[in-house]
């Protein structure tokens, strides 16, 4: 079942969802940056492995969420200049 393009969401659902990818953003955002510090530290200690490539799984979802939330901002302010 396909979602609802944005333009066919209330003010009030794409507000809301905002704030959430918002929220999400910022945690994902620091667990990255944890897991960049923790592999960058275990390769220097014990070389490569798994711990060391984490932050780069993860990074492709970061940006996916942080594109779906510009995408939400700009429908939002787009919205507000009418």
């Amino acid at each position: 079942m396909k979602s609802p393009s944005l333009s066919e969401w209330t003010t009030e659902e794409l507000k809301k969802n905002e704030k959430g990818l918002r929220i999400a953003n910022i945690a994902l955002g620091f667990c990255v940056g944890v897991m960049c510090l923790t592999g960058g530290y275990m390769f220097v200690k014990k070389g490569f492995s798994t711990s060391t490539l984490m932050p780069l799984l993860f990074l492709p979802l970061l940006v996916i969420n942080y594109m779906q939330w510009k995408k939400i901002k700009t429908e939002i302010t787009s919205r507000e200049k009418h």
